[in-house]
């Protein structure tokens, strides 16, 4: 079968505006970009950086290092593991592709990750951990989820599509790298395959020959500097191993569009809000801004990015890049530098003027709560939830709400959720009809976030007095993950949830107060449990038939009901009944 041709475009594609760049990747189309000018600017960039930490090696040094791989000495490649790491973190790439995403006219809200950096040495990787990986936990011990390790022993990796889960959002892949690529050094891409349901990571048995792989023919595009590979993430790709003993460097940065949440159980939680890199500066100002973030805060706040508003909130890059995960942990949000009360008006005063987005309000207030500063955390939160239009946030608003005890904005949160959802449109694979592996569900669907909100309300309106436990990943598919001798431990989505021993595991029962302890990991809640956990048994409990047959007849009545109030509401609900007051 004929491989289709590639879309070559211009250093400057889609200035017309137009839906083009999305048309093109949702036809399935793989898209060359030649020479693009952020590729340059980030290049350069690096080099003058590199060369700036090394004074006895001149940015002409690493810039032949960086044109011929086989040249990497260990010194310079530390130097560029170090810059690269916080490039990553401070999400310069980020800011500074912000505007050429924004040319795609993909479908919004639109997130982008930090970039992902990745070094190929077959002769090297070694050394270079020994240099600088041992004092980097992510390349030993890499959090699922979050970024990927960038010191690799070799090219290969397996074929596959990005996303095997069931998704209503729109992922697309950039590749390129920083340096020239030959046509056995570059990505692989199957495009025959694109449609067709094919196993991932195949036994190749030492084949070489990617033709022979088992997708069809293959399609490898050689990169000059500056050109860069688009394609939609549910495309089968790889790398080869064609060149086993040859270095390489490569950049790989995704975007999720028609993304209505953070990403972050879908796929990564490094992901965040394409609005928070707007402003008024060129992308590549912008972006250097992010790196030499110490500088006073502009008297004017919103000519800042907002981005680089809540980067000056944290001592380090690296915590900043955590506290903008959702459902970071307290000792995070707790490592900003300290601020003087009237700094946290200005940041607040900043975001008045700057482009809204859920994912950097949510964080800021988690972070303001985690410093003690309630009120402020306070005014944050009703300011999402009083501007947002999407269920998932409001859902969050409820959850952050809930356990602080603030009963009058999780139920004003809840309240809109509701007509949210149930006006809601979205629906899984709505942007894709290409086969995935898992029907599993875990982004939530309109017809689940209006349950979860409906539960909550009923919660919420039970008691009078919080905190109130509203985390809605408990309603996402459970697995039993580990038995103790007095407890079970499920997993939902990145919620943990320690039952009594042979425990059916239900929302409502967790709701109910069964659960021991919650935590975002099983060694989160193994130290806040203590000893009521009881040793840890060699495999999990085997789940009882009655379980399972009492989940079924649950799922026979409740379906219907929540059918029922759904189209209810969809048909008779507003969406929002005004605004919660200050």
């Amino acid at each position: 079968m004929t491989i289709p041709a590639p879309t070559e475009l211009p250093r400057t594609p889609f200035e017309d505006g137009a839906a083009s760049g999305f048309a093109r990747l949702q036809r399935g189309e793989i898209v060359i970009v030649r020479q693009l000018p952020e590729i340059h600017q980030l290049r350069g960039f690096l080099v003058d950086r590199v060369a700036a930490a090394m004074p006895s090696t001149d940015a002409d040094e690493v810039r032949a290092q960086l044109d011929d791989p086989q040249r990497f000495t260990i010194p310079v490649l530390e130097a560029l593991y170090l810059e690269l790491r916080e490039l990553r973190d401070s999400r310069f790439v980020s800011c500074l592709f912000s505007d050429f995403v924004s040319r795609l006219g993909l479908p919004k809200p639109i997130k982008i990750d930090t970039g992902h950096f990745r070094f190929v040495l077959p002769f090297l990787h070694a050394n270079l951990r020994e240099a600088v990986g041992n004092r980097f936990r992510d390349e030993r011990e890499p959090e699922a989820n979050d970024v990927e390790p960038m010191i690799c022993s070799h090219m290969a990796a397996g074929v596959h599509r990005d996303l095997d889960v069931a998704h209503q959002t729109f992922q697309i892949n950039f590749f390129f790298a920083l340096h020239p690529l030959s046509e056995k050094q570059t990505l692989v891409l199957f495009p025959n395959a694109y449609r067709q349901s094919k196993p991932y990571y195949p036994d190749y048995q030492g084949e070489l020959n990617p033709a022979k792989w088992g997708y069809g023919d293959p399609l490898q595009i050689p990169l000059d500097v500056g050109d860069m590979i688009l394609f939609h993430s549910q495309h089968f790709h790889g790398s080869s191993s064609q060149t086993p003993e040859r270095n390489r460097l490569s950049v790989e940065i995704r975007v999720a569009s028609a993304c209505d949440d953070d990403n972050a159980t879908l796929y990564r939680r490094t992901f965040w809000d394409l609005r928070n890199f707007e402003g008024a500066e060129s992308p590549f100002d912008r972006a250097k801004r992010l790196i030499e973030p110490r500088a006073p805060l502009a008297s004017e706040p919103s000519a800042e990015t907002p981005q680089l508003g809540f980067r000056r909130l944290f001592a380090d890059s690296f915590s900043a890049r955590q506290a903008s995960y959702g459902l970071a942990d307290t000792a995070v949000l707790s490592n900003a530098p300290e601020r003087a009360i009237p700094t946290w008006d200005v940041m607040l005063k900043s975001l008045d003027g700057s482009p809204f987005s859920e994912d950097r309000h949510v964080a800021l207030a988690r972070t303001m709560l985690a410093r003690g500063t309630t009120d402020r955390a306070t005014s944050c939160l009703r300011d999402v939830a009083n501007r947002t239009d999407r269920y998932f946030w409001l859902l969050e608003v409820a959850r952050i709400a809930g356990s602080a005890g603030n009963r009058e904005l999780a139920r004003y949160a809840l309240e809109k959720a509701v007509g949210v959802a149930a006006r809601s449109n979205d629906s899984m694979g709505q942007y894709s009809t290409t086969p995935v592996r898992h029907g599993e569900v875990l982004q939530l669907t309109p017809r689940m976030a209006h349950r979860i909100a409906r539960t909550f309300l009923r919660q919420v309106r039970k008691s009078d007095t919080g905190p109130w436990f509203l985390d809605p990943r408990t309603f996402l598919p459970p697995a039993l993950v580990s038995s103790y001798m007095h407890a079970d431990v499920f997993r939902t989505g990145f919620l943990y949830t320690a039952l009594p021993a042979g425990s059916r595991f239900t929302p409502e029962g967790v709701l109910r107060g069964k659960a021991i302890v919650h935590g975002g990991s099983e060694s989160a809640i193994v130290s806040a449990a203590g000893d009521q956990l009881g040793s840890r048994l060699a495999a999990p409990r085997a789940v009882p038939r009655s379980h399972r047959l009492l989940g079924k007849l649950e799922q026979s009545l409740r379906v219907p009901l929540d059918r029922f109030r759904y189209n209810w509401d969809r048909r008779f609900r507003r969406i929002d009944a005004g605004s919660i007051p200050d």
